[in-house]
């Protein structure tokens, strides 16, 4: 059993777990997993580092706003990281629909070592149709005589399968200046020089996140290096090219029962490994709509009528791709309104030819939408009596529609 230290978010019933567990070193991979209800997150040093991890709420939904200090609402925890180890971190008790931002620094004690970050959010939905990301941090260390790489990593857990997919995009950093293009966007991170490297974000297919691992510094690397931030924020559909603060990654999913988030690492020297595989079918939802209109026309509603007497109208359902849509037609009197006191009358007779409603709906299809059910002597005892009448949709295979009409028999 590892030692586990707990911290209190101010909202009640949510922990912030923390098991000191034993493995690698400096920040060298980091892996969100999630439920609709946690998240788990682990980061390696390759290193001894002082590190800091912040979790906190989004209050606001806005990138910008949410990191303002009057804004943040989280925890915050100083780890004295040793070489070798690997922290955990899983928070629970989280509702659906939560949105959860963090950001780890992890500095050397070693002045000629650069800070190493992983920054990125995680959400707790069951549900998404696209992903997309709403707030990019790069960072970047390296000049033109430091080989290095830019890793940008978009990731979608998938619940039935508690499996992790993500995306790896690199390109190897060897000038002052970068842009991520794609069809959709341009993202500028702007050297001192006018050097640019596009990385291609590929439209389709997804990878299983691989670990991330460094190799030791290379002679030389720390001497004149820069450290290049830049915020962005997301916006969809936007125009090319597009500025810091506007762009979208083209990072999509049809359909599923999804867990989102997006994985950045700065200050990587090395090789990422990554393995792909095939995303399990697309869960596609066809909607099925139907329009369906009716009318009773007789008897009128509360008049008197004498047996026997006819219950005559029409129905449709508009979004019949042939027909009139209407396979059915069932009616019930209710004596004096009361449900207890209701009986099944019966199937009214279809098709009959109705032109007028054709023509109101400009549809031909509709012309034999008439139905008429001839009451009988016999069928009911003179009173007061409300018809309920129902139309069933071959559309949605079901009774779509009805109406009321309340008379006296006599």
């Amino acid at each position: 059993m590892f030692p586990t230290t707990e911290l209190q978010f101010p909202q009640d019933g949510v922990r912030l777990h923390l098991p000191d567990v034993t493995l690698v070193q400096r920040i060298t991979g980091l892996t969100i997993t999630a439920t609709p209800e946690s998240a788990h997150v682990h980061f390696n040093t390759n290193r001894p580092a002082m590190s800091i991890l912040e979790i906190f709420y989004y209050r606001t939904g806005n990138v910008y706003e949410d990191s303002m200090p009057e804004n943040l609402v989280g925890s915050r925890l100083e780890l004295l990281i040793g070489p070798g180890l690997r922290h955990e971190f899983e928070v629970d008790g989280l509702p659906q629909d939560t949105r959860l931002w963090f950001r780890v620094t992890a500095t050397s004690p070693d002045p000629s070592v650069p800070r190493a970050y992983a920054i990125g959010q995680f959400f707790t939905l069951s549900r998404t149709a696209q992903v997309w990301f709403d707030n990019l941090i790069v960072y970047r260390s390296g000049d033109s005589n430091s080989p290095g790489e830019m890793i940008f990593r978009g990731a979608a857990y998938d619940y039935a399968t508690k499996t992790m997919f993500s995306g790896p995009f690199r390109r190897p950093a060897t000038g002052s200046s970068e842009s991520i293009s794609s069809a959709l966007v341009t993202l500028w991170v702007e050297g001192s020089d006018d050097d640019r490297y596009d990385i291609p974000l590929p439209l389709t297919g997804l990878n299983i996140t691989g670990e991330a691992l460094p190799k030791d510094s290379i002679p030389g690397v720390g001497h004149g290096e820069e450290e290049y931030k830049v915020w962005a924020s997301a916006a969809d559909d936007v125009a090319l090219p597009a500025t810091v603060g506007d762009f979208t990654l083209p990072f999509k999913l049809d359909s599923g029962n999804w867990g989102v988030a997006w994985v950045m690492f700065g200050r990587i020297i090395g090789n990422v490994s990554s393995r792909n595989i095939s995303l399990p079918p697309p869960l596609v939802w066809t909607a099925v709509h139907s329009t369906p209109a009716m009318s009773v026309d007789a008897p009128v509603t509360r008049s008197t009528v004498t047996r026997p007497f006819l219950i005559g109208g029409w129905a449709i359902d508009r979004d019949a791709p042939s027909g009139t849509g209407i396979d059915a037609v069932h009616i019930y009197a209710y004596r004096d309104g009361d449900p207890s006191q209701g009986q099944f009358i019966g199937w009214a007779l279809l098709g009959f030819s109705r032109p007028d409603v054709a023509a109101a709906f400009g549809n031909a299809q509709f012309t034999q939408s008439g139905f008429n059910l001839w009451m009988s002597d016999s069928t009911l005892t003179p009173g007061n009596y409300r018809f309920d009448v129902y139309a069933h949709s071959t559309v949605v295979n079901t009774f779509a529609l009805g109406r009321s009409f309340e008379v006296t028999v006599v």
